[in-house]
């Protein structure tokens, strides 16, 4: 079963369809090649966030998460009592969205601008004290790749004009179910 992060939000490259209502077979790329022209491409990776990125991928494959609870009271209380070497707090600060070792608790709404966004309970330990980048906020590689701040491309399908975008570590990993 793949992990679904931050609300819920199914990573891109883990999207599945339902061929026939009737058994509910599920399809994906392997099975079904024709999906693979369905898929939305990825962005491309602005330079600047591939040292967090692999930082990230190597916490992913050490730790293997297996399961991420949502925020809420219950989840909280739950984790609270769990093993922090087998936790990881997913949340958001000043400047990103970050997994941090252990329990957090910041509340679901923002405390200045820190907010817990829920727990990625872990198959290995997380034996660092420490804290990986899961997102990073850099110039859209589609539109404006070298950074300009005055750039406006309203038909860029990555960013939708902006220039800028979130890059979310977990939906560029491979294989994000935790095999």
């Amino acid at each position: 079963m793949p992990i679904l992060p931050r609300f819920g939000c199914a990573p891109a490259h883990d999207r599945r369809i339902i061929s026939d209502m009737t058994n509910q077979e599920m399809l994906n790329e392997e099975t079904d090649p024709e999906l693979t022209q369905l898929s939305t491409p990825l962005p491309t990776l602005h330079p600047d966030l591939v040292e967090d990125f692999e930082e990230y991928k190597e916490w992913w494959e050490t730790v293997k998460p297996k399961e991420f609870l949502e925020y809420n009271e219950e989840n909280s209380q739950k984790v609270s009592e769990m093993d922090p070497k087998y936790v990881a707090t997913e949340h958001d600060t000043c400047e990103n969205t970050q997994i941090s070792t252990g329990y957090h608790d910041f509340g679901p709404t923002p405390r200045c601008c820190w907010y817990t966004h829920g727990w990625h309970i872990n198959t290995n330990p997380f034996e660092e004290d420490e804290y990986i980048r899961a997102a990073g906020h850099a110039p859209c590689m589609t539109c404006n790749p070298g950074g300009d701040e005055d750039i406006e491309d309203t038909e860029c399908d990555d960013c939708y004009g902006d220039g800028f975008m979130n890059y979310y570590f977990d939906e560029l990993v491979e294989d994000n179910d935790g095999d």
